[in-house]
């Protein structure tokens, strides 16, 4: 349950701290330059840190074999997408759509695959295409939480507030909390009553009985995000280091709260 809830956090906390920054998704006009060309193939642009890990070498030098088992296929693809959520390196989302490359572009994908192609879309902010995925993911197994919570994300970042509202709603059959005390609160935090969000999640996040960290880091860092919307930095920093204790190996939330 934590591998499932791991991978979920992705999308849902690297999407709302968008909003939290209120980060333009316009681009930036700068002044006109001529392009670098290095002067042959030899040159160094970047060097780009190995990051700490049993597997992380193996993402810069391990050639990926995409297995031709789709159930196989999804795991290893579920294996990079928390590796880039512990690292932040994009190299696990080329990894992770290695994976399914057998699977990426057949006609009837599974749900399981579908689910996993939509979060590798939307980590590439290709928001529309990700929604269709799931769309048909639910549509095939509409009992599936994960399906619906990313869906819930992506219709977040996107500012189509009901339809979030309605599958956060529909979380409260399918899973425990705080997952759905979670996706509600976000949706009140993003139409006009963040400070009321971070009370009722901080609430529900205190009768939840003690679960796995993966989970815990996550609503906290929600609540971190809500308490930066709702203009109350010294909360925001505390929730997010709390989350950074629950979860030390995510580089992702280690952003937030800087």
């Amino acid at each position: 349950m934590a591998a499932f809830w791991k991978a979920s956090a992705l999308l849902l906390a690297s999407a709302l701290l968008l909003f939290a920054a209120g980060v333009s998704l316009r681009p930036a006009q700068a002044p006109r330059s001529e392009p670098y060309l290095p002067a042959s193939g030899g040159v160094v642009l970047e060097r780009i840190p190995t990051p700490a890990g049993p597997r992380s070498a193996s993402a810069a030098v391990e050639p990926m074999r995409a297995s031709p088992d789709p159930q196989q296929a999804a795991e290893q693809a579920e294996i990079e997408l928390r590796n880039y959520q512990a690292h932040a390196d994009p190299r696990y989302l080329g990894r992770a759509e290695a994976a399914l490359s057998r699977f990426w572009e057949v006609p009837e994908p599974s749900p399981q695959i579908l689910v996993l192609r939509a979060k590798i879309r939307a980590a590439n902010h290709d928001f529309i295409t990700a929604l269709s995925d799931l769309d048909r993911a639910i549509a095939g197994d509409p009992r599936s939480a994960q399906a619906v919570l990313e869906r819930a994300n992506i219709r977040l970042l996107l500012g189509r507030f009901a339809g979030a509202r309605t599958d956060c709603e529909t979380l409260q059959a399918l899973v425990e909390e705080p997952f759905p005390s979670a996706c509600l609160a976000s949706v009140r935090s993003m139409t006009g009553d963040a400070r009321g969000a971070g009370v009722s999640l901080a609430q529900a996040l205190g009768r939840r009985h003690a679960g796995d960290a993966a989970s815990q880091g996550w609503a906290l860092s929600l609540l971190g995000e809500i308490g930066a919307r709702a203009g109350e930095a010294p909360t925001a920093k505390r929730y997010y280091r709390e989350a950074l204790r629950e979860t030390p190996q995510d580089a992702l939330h280690a952003r937030s709260s800087l």
